[in-house]
């Protein structure tokens, strides 16, 4: 069995830190891409093309909650064993005990990923919904919103 490593675990931990907040960024963009998409369309925003949106965001917003859980799951366990091989030591792994520990904790968990997707995901439709549902409001120039 190989010697634990703490300084590449430390590392490896912090590429899946940096890889969810690229992915909770491009939920962000796509988010506001599809809410803005409906919304600046106006008049012209069908019903049809509401139901394509949704379909599309839906998939995608499906897609992009199974990648967080994935990654939080990876940094859950990797957090696991980073504080197990601190704690198990017999003397000092590191001069930072505390920084490591603090650098390598889950900010939020499950709970609350499923919450704010959730919310953020039915904002978007809202936006999507009430723009193709109120084509007379949009053309006559007053915001539902």
């Amino acid at each position: 069995m190989s010697e634990f490593n703490l300084a590449n675990a430390v590392s490896v931990f912090s590429t899946y830190a940096g890889a969810d907040l690229s992915l909770w960024g491009l939920y962000v963009a796509a988010g506001f891409t599809a809410g803005g998409f409906g919304a600046s369309m106006g008049d012209q925003f069908t019903t049809p093309a509401a139901i394509f949106l949704i379909a599309g965001y839906a998939a995608f917003a499906a897609a992009h909650l199974k990648g967080v859980l994935n990654n939080l799951s990876v940094r859950e366990t990797m957090a696991a064993e980073i504080a197990g091989r601190l704690a198990a030591a017999h003397g000092p792994v590191t001069e930072f005990p505390a920084t490591v520990a603090a650098a390598t904790m889950i900010p939020f968990g499950r709970r609350f990923t499923y919450v704010l997707h959730g919310v953020v995901d039915f904002c978007v439709i809202a936006v999507i919904v009430t723009t193709a549902l109120t084509p007379d409001l949009n053309s006559a120039g007053v915001n539902p919103m």
